[in-house]
């Protein structure tokens, strides 16, 4: 199916349009803690990765409240307040972000508000809000099944969270959160546009991990006599023990796991502080789509990555975005800023700033147990359904409001998430505690968390 790209767009319609161009200035006041650097600043400085990561929205929304219209230096006329604590800015060599020390972190910052400022004790939290752009926000952990098992750090229990992951009825998700899209380096996908006119040739397209990571699992399953009961996690017990194969050397655990653990971006165990790894596979949507639709001329779908990647996307029709280790991930910003109509394939996730972009109508949705007729579906929709789609993705405030620029510009997702703080006002007035009194336990929480940080 080949398919012109058009330049023309189509306004959003109805309340969803009105509130994605809605202008946060004047509609709130937020006050800004001034931290000790080690929260945020000294960290940025050891490792400037931080700035382009996918949990890079942390920093660049304290950045964007510094030099905002919406800071006032008087905390008694403001409405919400931000305490700027950089939680995701801890990464392994290979880039991916530890979670150990941030309810450590947080914890130390929040007591340090509390004591030399009375904002957080009158409402032990419920007029500020913090950025949690982890896998699981503020639970803290990268394995959805410690994550549920830690739950949301029990300090920030009454405070709004903002952050990436969302998906309804999970223990990591609190009632009044604001979901952001992840981190797209804007100059980056700027950088890679393609002609207007260019051909959208590609029906489906998806680069990822897909099912074939699982024939490693297979393999260290098979060789190192592995027990397991289902697809869904595979453990690895302590990376030193003996576990060869036939013609491996005595160090045949470190060389059948190391090719596996970097294709999950992992392969540094020894920067993780557990004994213990659990590796989730894609055992779900993910491997669903490679076993059907592998060899579909239909689908142009692999797991490597090539240099063309985003141009790839501005020539495909539609583009997968399934889950992976959380619902969501930077395919979504990628698949809007480029115009490709984001097929999710997620159940029950929440996707960012639902309450003013209309997702339904600019993506298509699919649930996991219908992957098998992934095909079917989206080859029975209309063409004046799909063209509708694309000139709502063509729209600028749709791009806008996914991305975090640098200025940041109206409408962006900065402004977005003001307006969801606007929206939540005025406070409801059960916030507010008599003196002296205490809700939150400061010393609920697994003992690990409850030291000094």
């Amino acid at each position: 199916m080949e398919q012109r790209r058009t330049q023309r767009t189509e306004r959003i319609s109805g309340s969803a349009g009105d509130v994605l161009e809605d202008d946060p200035v004047g509609r709130l006041k937020v006050f800004v803690y001034e931290l000790p650097s080690k929260y945020n600043k000294r960290i940025l400085q050891k490792d400037s990765r931080c700035l382009t990561h996918m949990f890079a929205a942390e920093i660049f929304m304290h950045r964007f409240l510094l030099s905002s219209p919406v800071r006032t230096l008087n905390p008694v006329e403001a409405d919400w307040f931000y305490t700027p604590v950089y939680t995701t800015c801890d990464l392994t060599p290979n880039g991916l972000p530890l979670p150990f020390k941030s309810p450590r972190m947080m914890r130390s910052a929040i007591q340090l508000i509390s004591s030399n400022w009375p904002y957080w004790n009158r409402t032990e939290g419920g007029d500020h809000f913090f950025v949690v752009p982890h896998d699981f926000g503020a639970c803290f952990h990268y394995q959805e099944e410690k994550a549920i098992e830690r739950g949301i750090l029990p300090l920030l229990q009454r405070a709004t969270l903002v952050q990436t992951f969302g998906q309804q009825n999970h223990v990591c998700l609190k009632e009044g959160s604001i979901t952001i899209p992840p981190y797209a380096p804007p100059q980056k996908m700027q950088g890679h546009l393609i002609p207007e006119k260019t051909p959208r040739s590609i029906f489906v397209y998806f680069r990822g991990q897909l099912g074939e990571t699982l024939a490693w699992f297979e393999e260290i399953f098979t060789i190192c006599s592995l027990s397991h009961s289902s697809y869904s996690t595979v453990v690895l017990q302590s990376y030193g023990k003996n576990c060869k194969s036939k013609g491996k050397k005595s160090q045949g655990q470190i060389q059948l796991f190391k090719p596996i653990l970097t294709l999950i971006q992992l392969s540094l165990l020894a920067s993780i502080p557990e004994s213990n790894i659990v590796l989730q596979s894609y055992r779900g949507a993910r491997a669903a789509v490679w076993e059907n639709f592998k060899d579909n001329p239909l689908f142009d779908i692999s797991t490597e990555h090539p240099a063309t990647y985003y141009e790839d996307m501005q020539r495909a029709v539609f583009c997968l975005c399934p889950l992976g280790w959380a619902p969501w991930s930077p395919r979504l910003v990628e698949a809007v800023i480029f115009g490709c109509i984001p097929v999710i394939i997620a159940d029950d996730i929440v996707l960012p700033f639902a309450d003013a972009i209309p997702w339904e109508e600019i993506g298509v949705f699919v649930a996991e147990k219908d992957v098998p007729n992934l095909d079917t579906i989206l080859i029975s929709i209309p063409v004046d359904v799909i063209l509708r789609k694309q000139r709502l993705l063509a729209n600028p405030s749709m791009n806008q409001a996914m991305l975090f620029p640098q200025p940041a510009q109206p409408g962006d997702a900065f402004h977005q998430v003001l307006n969801g703080l606007a929206r939540k006002l005025p406070h409801d007035k059960t916030i507010y505690l008599n003196p002296g009194k205490k809700i939150l336990n400061w010393t609920a929480g697994p003992v690990g968390d409850l030291k000094p940080w």
